[in-house]
């Protein structure tokens, strides 16, 4: 009875985890061709974002995304890309005044005291009046512009541009502009 009793006051001592998971389907050209499923938990001052992702057309690409944030600062996040069998790894991690990363092994720093928002975050969260954002995978800070119509433009370091749209303030579609032609990331459920 003892035990009992200690079980059910540890029971409700115990904050419970706040779970979001959507999953997205890869379309290019009409076709499916891959996956992203993206889940957030929020638990007390810590919330943990991972995405896991699968895209094929010339090959397979894969990609494993952990971002942790305590307070709602980014604390630590690891990104692997593995594209025919060779990983792109990118590091960051919080020192308190800046962020080291690592990005396929080219250490650089980031000088910013707290990195409030992520590109993870995209698939949680509408943006609205958010202007710079960080990418996981860049290892930088990235512009975000806001198109109108809960449109948002991302502008990547080669230029190419990802428009992400929401609807009611959940992300519905993300267009991809990649090498081979325009990609789509289409909310399933």
């Amino acid at each position: 009875m003892k035990y009992l009793l200690i079980l059910i006051c540890a029971f409700f001592i115990v904050k419970h985890a706040d779970a979001q998971t959507q999953q997205y389907q890869i379309v290019f050209a009409n076709h499916a061709v891959g996956f992203v499923n993206a889940k957030q938990v929020q638990q007390g001052s810590n919330r943990k974002i991972v995405i896991k992702s699968e895209f094929r057309i010339l090959g397979s690409i894969t990609t494993n995304l952990e971002v942790q944030f305590t307070d709602n600062i980014l604390d630590h996040a690891r990104n692997v890309r593995n594209k025919s069998g060779t990983d792109e790894i990118t590091l960051t991690q919080h020192t308190g005044n800046s962020y080291n990363i690592s990005h396929d092994n080219e250490k650089s720093v980031l000088p910013e005291a707290a990195v409030l928002h992520c590109v993870s975050e995209l698939y949680f969260t509408e943006p609205a009046h958010i202007t710079s954002i960080f990418s996981e995978a860049q290892g930088q800070i990235l512009a975000l512009k806001a198109l109108g119509e809960s449109r948002y433009e991302l502008t990547l370091p080669d230029g190419k541009r990802n428009v992400y749209r929401y609807e009611k303030g959940k992300l519905v579609e993300v267009e991809i502009n990649h090498t081979f032609g325009k990609a789509y990331i289409r909310l399933v459920s």
